[in-house]
């Protein structure tokens, strides 16, 4: 095995999507495809590896190309904008033995960048005598890895646009009709509760309406701070309080806010809540293009020989965590570093001081 230096960062993103280009005038100037054939004809798969990665240190882009297959090169000499590869910081690279299987062969490579470990390997196709590259597959961890096949590189952006496209078309309908209605369903029967929330009321309603009126000593904490956040229209991430959902409640929370019975049962816990920040959602039109956006990149994610692809088995056999919801309460183990205050159903927080 070597080990060299190279110009790495820009390096792989350039080659992955397509951003540069290879003009008339820079192949005047290289060996013809016959004679790079041949020079190739004689390397092994390691070989093919040390000499792309020459190629992307010397800045020779049409070096790089000589060294992918027909159909990669096609696809990533397709795009004409130019972009300068000698922008980046020098990094180490080793290249491994490869692993030969028939007529396809790979190539292990561990990439030192900033610092860090990469590990990637060079995937080659025997193509007229010669090994040439048409993917490149890096290691996501856990026995995962993401293949970015270079033979796809030109139709990913025609599947991207054609399934924005597709799913533009049919939810701008949908929006425009449900903006002639005065909205979804669920947003007319969201307004309705704003109405309603807003008519007159006893002063006896409006104390119902955000305190807690329950004793819930001897109850188990997770069912509490549930019942108290749902209440809320809110949710509480139960990995952060795993270790102390089952503890008993023994404060007294009856006749308090609901925000600040929780911020009360947290503090008996020894944690403190992190309340989730109320932000305006994009309407109808603005989901519209998110979803499309959405479609879009699953085009190009989707099927056997698209351009980029997830493969391998996860070895991690620990049950993976579960991600927050955007109305979920965050519970932060220590003392609160700044202080709070309740106010019938307010709370006010304060998250710096200058």
């Amino acid at each position: 095995m070597s080990q060299k230096t190279m110009k790495l960062s820009v390096l792989f993103i350039s080659i992955a999507f397509g951003i540069y280009g290879c003009s008339s005038s820079e192949e005047a100037d290289t060996p013809s495809n016959e004679d790079t054939a041949s020079q190739a004809q004689k390397r092994s798969p390691e070989q093919i590896a040390e000499a792309f990665f020459q190629a992307g240190n010397a800045g020779d882009r049409a070096g790089i190309e000589k060294l992918l297959t027909e159909k990669a090169r096609e696809a990533v000499s397709g795009d004409d904008s130019e972009m300068d590869m000698t922008d980046s910081a020098y990094e180490e690279y080793t290249v491994g033995e490869a692993t030969i299987d028939g007529d396809t062969a790979e190539v292990s490579v561990e990439i030192v960048e900033l610092g860090e470990t990469q590990k990637m390997t060079l995937k080659m196709r025997d193509e007229n005598d010669a090994w040439r590259i048409y993917a490149m597959g890096i290691d996501l961890g856990d026995g995962m890895e993401m293949t970015i096949n270079l033979e796809a590189l030109d139709e990913m952006l025609g599947s991207l646009m054609e399934g924005i496209g597709d799913s533009m078309s049919g939810d701008f309908e949908a929006a425009m009709e449900s903006a002639m209605m005065g909205g979804t369903e669920e947003e007319i029967a969201a307004k309705k509760e704003s109405y309603d929330a807003i008519r007159a009321i006893t002063p006896e309603d409006y104390q119902a309406d955000w305190r807690n009126d329950k004793d819930f000593s001897g109850t188990a904490a997770g069912a509490v701070l549930a019942e108290l956040s749902d209440a809320l229209d809110l949710s509480i991430h139960k990995a952060d309080l795993k270790d102390v959902l089952g503890k008993k409640v023994s404060v007294d929370v009856k006749g308090l806010s609901r925000l600040q019975a929780i911020d009360t049962i947290s503090r008996e816990l020894g944690y403190y809540p992190q309340f989730p920040n109320q932000t305006m959602g994009m309407g109808m039109f603005g989901g519209a293009m998110m979803n499309a956006l959405g479609d879009g990149l699953e085009s190009i994610f989707t099927g056997e020989d698209s351009f980029i692809q997830i493969s391998g088995n996860s070895n991690d056999d620990a049950e993976p965590e579960e991600e927050p919801a955007a109305n979920a309460i965050r519970f932060i183990s220590g003392i609160r570093p700044y202080p709070v205050a309740f106010s019938g159903p307010f709370i006010f927080e304060i998250d710096d001081v200058q």
